[in-house]
């Protein structure tokens, strides 16, 4: 074998046990094709007790942290971790987030998380956050850096943007891929927006957030940032106690996601 060979089989990074923690279907999907193109083998668990649960009788050398999740949140799960198991016995947890809000990453690392990357994820951003751990029993490569925020006020009055569906394309490896995922978001964002009008309808707070979380989170990794724009403020209204104009903005979110299925599904 040439000293060339041995070189690039000594570079190859290693292959990494990975526990993804998402609850949306469509970022599961996405984030499991990612996966496979890296090299690396991964099971989904949709909460934070399914986590919790599986780190009890399977080690893994990283989980894929969703912060918002139903039940028990990102954050909960991430401090139940660590009191669970020591810092040399545990694995290393990488926030995901569709927001990237001041504060945030504060958050994520005060709760025992130790990377934090934000949606929609790319492949590139993975991999840079996989690099920077290692199989268990062996120390992680460096800190993490400080995530970059990028300015999205210039996109954000389009329906979608087709940039990150291009990428999506290069880092799931072709259109088909891409076709499954949307074909996932069109089949399951419907049925989201019921449950979501019905319960703007009762005025219940913890069943719109977790609606309009859903759908934020799927719909701003297809590049739909208006839909998702509005589902997360939506969010943070209904958290802040404001719930009297829900049902108008539902109404609006609604009109917002008929734009995106129109724009997502090829003519006929």
């Amino acid at each position: 074998m040439s000293a060339g060979a041995r070189t690039a089989r000594t570079q190859q990074p290693p292959v990494l046990r990975i526990l993804v923690a998402e609850d949306n279907e469509v970022n599961q999907t996405v984030a499991l094709r990612l996966l496979e193109r890296l090299g690396h083998r991964a099971d989904v668990v949709s909460t934070g007790r399914e986590a919790l649960a599986r780190l009890e009788h399977a080690a893994y050398d990283v989980v894929l942290m969703d912060v918002q999740m139903p039940d028990l949140d990102g954050l909960e799960t991430s401090r139940a971790l660590c009191a669970r198991w020591p810092a040399n016995q545990r694995p290393r947890i990488v926030a995901m987030t569709a927001e990237a809000l001041p504060g945030d990453r504060e958050k994520c690392l005060a709760a025992g998380m130790d990377d934090y990357i934000v949606k929609p994820v790319m492949l590139s951003q993975l991999e840079e956050a996989l690099a920077r751990c290692a199989p268990s029993g062996r120390a992680p490569a460096q800190a993490a850096p400080e995530p970059v925020v990028e300015d999205r006020e210039g996109v954000a009055a389009a329906v979608l943007d087709r940039r990150v569906l291009e990428q999506l394309v290069k880092d799931l490896g072709g259109a088909a891929p891409l076709e499954n995922v949307i074909a996932t978001f069109l089949e399951k964002t419907p049925s989201v927006l019921v449950t979501l009008r019905d319960a703007a309808a009762r005025a219940d707070a913890a069943q719109i957030r977790e609606a309009a979380h859903r759908i934020k989170g799927a719909s701003a990794m297809l590049g739909a940032r208006t839909l998702a724009g509005q589902c997360a403020e939506l969010e943070q209204l209904v958290r802040r106690g404001h719930v009297v104009d829900a049902a108008d903005r539902v109404a609006a979110i609604e009109a917002a996601y008929r734009k995106v299925e129109a724009a997502l599904t090829p003519p006929r």
